[in-house]
């Protein structure tokens, strides 16, 4: 815990009270701040979302970062967070926090939001704070539903890239390994433990281009090394380098090198 933090109860909050409406064990608050007075460093009873309505949050230097009208943070039980101060003319927020019979559902990772389904379903929340009406305690209920469920899809996402990034290095080296005759990226994937589209997405995100065309890339530089070092027929060439025929593969090659298969070999070989 940091130095200086505060333990708030359920149902308590920073700031001044400008709406609350408890239903469905889930307690809806509207909050006003004033205009550049610090805020400590604090945790909550409960898992808790909070919506910036108007404003803006300028978080301390190595605590909470930045957050403008529309963005969601979510926060576990517990979590410190907060030191900064709010910046604006009039600065308001809006509270989420989830009761007891909702803890066991509640993603374990905190969150920080801006687009999506998340904030979308907050904004629903809010406007069911401000009109109630004899349906609000079943539409709070529903959204909440949908608010836990986006959350916890979150979380299962992060965990899915998270390891899959860590298999990219493995999945290198397969490709390397077997680039004459590759696996279906389904076997890759199993391979390694990930899910097809999660690592194909950590892959990018590390090389900066997607499994295929890194894969291409390999093939055409091993075809390129033979080119240049053997006399082999330019056809088996491209059939050991994985191309289902030479056009194919004499257009992918002067994609990469700028010319054909033959006139490269003819440069290289000074023919």
């Amino acid at each position: 815990m940091r130095a200086h933090s505060i333990q708030l109860k359920g149902g308590e909050y920073l700031g001044s009270v400008v709406r609350r409406v408890s239903a469905a064990d889930v307690t809806l608050v509207e909050t006003s701040y004033t205009d550049r007075a610090p805020l400590v460093s604090h945790q909550h009873a409960s898992p808790t979302l909070f919506m910036m309505l108007r404003g803006t949050f300028h978080g301390a230097p190595g605590d909470s970062g930045f957050q403008r009208s529309g963005m969601v943070t979510y926060h576990p039980t517990g979590q410190v967070h907060g030191a900064g101060q709010f910046r604006g003319s009039m600065p308001r927020g809006f509270n989420v926090e989830l009761g007891a019979s909702w803890h066991h559902a509640c993603a374990a990772v905190p969150a920080t939001l801006d687009g999506g389904a998340v904030p979308w379903l907050l904004s629903s929340l809010y406007r069911e704070c401000r009109s109630l009406d004899d349906a609000s305690t079943l539409a709070i209920h529903g959204l909440v539903c949908q608010l836990v469920a986006e959350l916890n899809r979150r979380q299962a996402r992060m965990t899915r890239d998270s390891a899959a990034t860590g298999a990219v290095a493995r999945v290198v080296e397969i490709l390397h390994a077997e680039v004459s005759a590759i696996p279906e990226w389904s076997v890759i994937a199993g391979c390694v433990g990930c899910e097809p589209d999660a690592l194909a997405r950590a892959f990018r995100e590390r090389l900066g281009t997607w499994p295929a065309a890194y894969l291409r890339g390999i093939r055409l530089e091993r075809a390129r090394r033979e080119l240049a070092e053997s006399a082999r027929p330019i056809a088996e060439i491209a059939a050991s380098a994985g191309f289902y025929d030479q056009p194919h593969f004499s257009r992918a090659f002067k994609v990469l090198c700028g010319m054909t298969p033959a006139a490269y070999r003819r440069l290289v070989r000074g023919s």
